[in-house]
């Protein structure tokens, strides 16, 4: 049910109280709740998520060309992010959990057989198929699946989802426009006493049996610090793990594939379902190519942009392309479609002379593709996850998805500004290695060959090989997937939370999100965590509360 005020008996006694009302926190508090577990389910926001940031919310980056600002990746409301994310859903694999001697600081106490039983409800959860991969053989010299499946969901926005069961439910209560300013802990029991909380200019005190943290990376991280800062020694003190670290992942696109015959691509672009749902088919390595050839997980798909490609034969891209163009009046349209997009010395230019020339070939194929495109932009037909165009040359940019290997140096602290309450704005230092993008490079490599071996079709670069590396890393930017800043570990020396998501020296605290996975894997990581957040509820209802 939703509160509108904080009555004395809900401050004293809110049972769990869960910090954020994002997708992690709406599946721990549902899932609680069903368990007949009182909660607290509290976000700064309004019902209607919101980009207006403001206070400890905004973030001092450090490169604003590798990390999306506050405004791009983050939203404060019922639903939190998942009302600008992408809604894909694919869960980490057994090799993303497990220490891999080729990548440093690899391996998690938790592993995918703890997760299995949560892939049902999970999937249950955002609205998809539980079916995510084909049986085959991955063990030999296998290299590359084609029987793995990205679904994506009907409702991104899971406030909108779900926010019908919250507002019924006995045992949650939803506090909204609630800021927590504070965790009040005694060092001596390891216990978090008390939570300070703003709601509409007035503070109150809550003192809830367990807290779980689920603010997202950055924040879960930047609360964790402030306490660290009242209690120096608090997880490990400065050189501690807790927001260090920090991964998302590598993507773009620096190679197109050419499809033998063109059909063949069609099992790999989204399909609709009849539930509303979306699914294709993505290119991923086995586990034993992966360990073979030393490399960071990733996968692989069919696109239709960037748009500006000659090469792609396509009289529909092309004039799609020259349309765009001229409408914007540049050829750096992207970004106003695409958030987060980034421009590079390697971007496609006007091209009119090529472009042109596809277009003259094909004319009717021209108008026939664009009143295809716009029937569907315009939701005359479902309207797909993302731009895509079955190219009748077969002939796409090959888009990657890859794993960030963690570093230390890579992290989140306490920058010297605070916000009118005197919360401190997190400092950003988010930073890839050459190890990403030899990784991203030798992958291709090896993809290649596999395409040529299978007969799928021919891959070529987009760049010399002198330029590759150089091309993967400007496109590497991220700030969505706010993975490992948090991460969980046997030791509190090597992590903050443990495998039941408890922070490592306190009873009481907790934090459940893409924050406590040691890896960042190929998959986007909203669906395990929502997974680990069902199996961190089945723990606190099993004994814990």
């Amino acid at each position: 049910m939703r509160v509108e005020t904080i009555e004395p008996d809900l401050a004293a006694n809110p049972g769990v109280c869960v910090i954020g009302a994002g997708p992690v926190g709406i599946a721990l508090a549902l899932r609680l709740g069903r368990l007949r577990r009182r909660v607290l389910l509290i976000d700064a926001g309004p019902m209607s998520p919101v980009t207006d940031i403001s206070g400890a919310f905004k973030l001092d980056l450090a490169d604003a060309l590798t990390h999306a600002s506050s405004e791009e990746a983050t939203r404060q409301g019922l639903g939190g992010t998942s009302s600008a994310w992408g809604a894909r859903c694919s869960p980490y694999e057994a090799i993303d959990f497990r220490m891999r001697s080729y990548v440093p600081h690899s391996g998690a106490p938790v592993g995918a057989e703890e997760l299995a039983p949560y892939v049902t409800p999970t999937a249950r959860f955002f609205g998809v198929e539980d079916h995510f991969a084909d049986d085959e053989g991955e063990g030999g010299k296998a290299s590359v699946r084609i029987g793995r499946y990205m679904r994506v969901s009907p409702c991104a926005d899971m406030g909108r989802r779900h926010g019908a069961e919250l507002e019924a439910s006995a045992q949650v209560a939803l506090l909204l426009e609630t800021r927590v300013l504070k965790l009040d802990f005694d060092p001596l029991a390891g216990t978090v006493t008390r939570i300070v909380a703003l709601r509409r200019g007035e503070r109150y005190t809550l003192t809830p049996r367990a807290i779980v943290l689920c603010c997202g990376g950055i924040q879960n991280a930047r609360m964790l610090l402030d306490m660290q800062r009242a209690f120096p020694r608090f997880l490990g003190g400065e050189a501690g793990p807790v927001g260090r670290y920090y991964m998302g992942h590598l993507s773009g696109s620096v190679a197109r594939i050419a499809f033998r015959p063109p059909a063949a691509a069609r099992p790999f672009q989204f399909s609709a379902n009849p539930d509303g749902s979306f699914v294709r088919r993505i290119f991923t390595f086995t586990p034993a190519a992966l360990d073979r050839e030393k490399l960071l997980n990733i996968y692989f798909a069919p696109v239709s942009y960037p748009l500006g490609d000659p090469d792609y034969r396509s009289s529909t891209l092309s004039a799609l392309h020259l349309a765009l163009s001229l409408r914007f009046l540049t050829t750096d349209y992207m970004g106003k479609f695409r958030p987060g997009h980034k421009t590079t010395p390697f971007d496609f230019r006007l091209g009119m002379r090529a472009h042109a020339g596809n277009i003259l070939r094909q004319p009717v194929g021209a108008v026939t593709g664009l009143y295809r495109i716009t029937r569907e932009r315009l939701g005359y037909t479902q309207r797909l996850p993302l731009f895509q165009y079955e190219n009748p040359a077969g002939i796409y940019a090959l888009r990657y998805h890859a794993e960030h290997a963690p570093t230390p140096a890579s992290r989140v602290t306490l920058s010297g500004r605070s916000d009118s309450e005197g919360v401190p704005i997190p400092r950003v230092d988010f930073r890839y290695s050459s190890m990403d993008m030899e990784s991203v490079e030798r992958a291709h490599e090896v993809f290649e060959r596999w395409l040529a071996q299978h007969g799928y079709g021919q891959m070529h670069w987009l760049q010399p090989a002198e330029r590759r590396q150089e091309h993967i890393r400007v496109q590497a930017s991220d700030g969505f997937h706010q993975i490992g800043l948090t991460r969980m570990s046997a030791s509190p020396e090597t992590g903050v939370v443990d495998g039941d998501l408890k922070v490592h020296g306190t009873t009481n605290l907790f934090v459940s999100g893409a924050s406590v996975l040691p890896t960042s894997s190929y998959a986007h990581p909203t669906f395990t965590a929502v997974s680990l957040a069902l199996r961190l509820a089945d723990f606190l209802a099993a004994g814990f509360v």
